[in-house]
């Protein structure tokens, strides 16, 4: 485990226009802070609710599918800190969102594997030659 997320002050701006509660915001900017400091793993309902100082996992649950609801981060259902934290300028549009996200999950994906394998198949399909020539 890293070192414990400042869930202070970070997106206070991203509450006033998401309408947040000051909760819910710190919220986010907990998820935020510990998934940059550990490699991209998300934390578990019980590192949210240590950092926050909450005693309750339940008032974490509320505060998830709060963010959740306003489309702030994702989560696959059934696994353990399956959390992402969504690019507010990389949505999708609601019936392509829920197309995704079933797949994702009824698959055991990935959001991020699944999308690279579309964008292959699709450029594949149509002799699109990326512009590195498909070296990584």
């Amino acid at each position: 485990m890293g070192r414990r997320a400042d869930p202070m002050g970070a997106d206070q701006g991203l509450a006033m226009s998401f309408g947040m509660t000051p909760r819910q915001s710190r919220c986010l900017a907990f998820i935020r802070t510990y998934v940059s400091e550990n490699e991209g793993e998300s934390p578990s309902y019980d590192e949210i609710a240590s950092g926050l100082g909450l005693r309750s996992k339940n008032s974490v649950w509320r505060m998830i599918k709060a963010l959740e609801g306003r489309g702030l981060i994702r989560r696959l259902p059934g696994y353990a800190r399956a959390i992402e934290v969504v690019d507010p300028d990389s949505s999708l549009d609601a019936g392509t969102e829920l197309m995704l996200r079933t797949y994702c999950s009824a698959m055991g994906l990935a959001r991020k594997v699944v999308i690279a394998a579309a964008l292959r198949e699709y450029l594949r399909a149509h002799s699109i030659q990326p512009a590195n020539g498909g070296h990584q």
